[in-house]
């Protein structure tokens, strides 16, 4: 997509979306692939609005092995309907997620790595009122990383907002806060999980760890406020497995 500010409505896409121009709108549509929303480029103020994005691997080409359904800079998404790639969104910097639905995803190799929503780092990113979910078919065990997968891989994780979302994992834990001392970008800053239900649709724990991993509740604007089990039981305490082991 080259030409700016085109509006495309009521349409079906067959294979991957790239965007290459700015103040692109997208509504009440299917991708049968992924939307690549400028991974090089932020700031294409891409705009989708009740999208489907379908990435089965298929003949044609859904978004297959490891690749996100959406990603990821530049983007806001009211509405999406993500699933059947490998990962559901990549949500590396001022990108805006509200009312989706991310889930299931399609294994096709043992060596994948799932995850609901993720960052290797970036800014300016907000999570509000969706349906979280890792969740896969496919013949393997153990590929989901989390719903929410933060990592200080590229640049550091830096005001990312989670509000009013519901978390599910099949694996590993149900979300990350960003500050590990494995990364070369350490400590994430102004990270905001609030209100937000942890489900127990695969397990006791929400993620097969635990609920909640490399969060440092102590870091500059990081908070943890209000979030709960989905079932009702009680409060979903803000501490994880250590980000910085002693």
């Amino acid at each position: 997509l080259t030409k700016a500010g085109e509006v495309f409505e009521g349409c079906r896409f067959e294979g991957e979306v790239v965007v290459q121009a700015k103040d692109i709108v997208i509504r009440s549509s299917l991708v049968k692939g992924r939307i690549d929303a400028g991974d090089q480029s932020p700031g294409n103020n891409l705009t989708l609005v009740d999208v489907e994005v379908d990435g089965t691997p298929s003949g044609g080409g859904g978004a297959g092995y490891n690749v996100a359904g959406i990603g990821s800079r530049g983007f806001s998404c009211l509405r999406c309907n993500v699933h059947g790639g490998g990962h559901g969104i990549a949500a590396e910097g001022d990108a805006h997620v509200e009312d989706s639905f991310i889930h299931d995803f399609t294994a096709v190799s043992k060596d994948d790595h799932m995850g609901g929503i993720a960052a290797h780092g970036g800014s300016h990113v907000k999570i509000l009122h969706s349906n979280v979910e890792c969740s896969y078919s496919g013949n393997f065990d153990g590929l989901c990383s989390s719903a929410v997968g933060m990592y200080g891989d590229f640049a550091q994780i830096d005001d990312y907002e989670f509000r009013n979302n519901l978390f599910n994992t099949q694996d590993g834990y149900c979300v990350y806060g960003g500050s590990s001392s494995s990364k070369p970008y350490p400590h994430a800053t102004n990270v905001r999980y609030v209100e937000n239900l942890f489900g127990k649709k695969f397990g006791p724990k929400c993620g097969f760890y635990g609920p909640v991993s490399s969060f440092e509740p102590d870091n500059q604007g990081n908070a943890w406020t209000s979030n709960r089990w989905q079932d009702g039981s009680g409060d979903v305490p803000g501490t994880s497995r250590s980000a910085f082991p002693r």
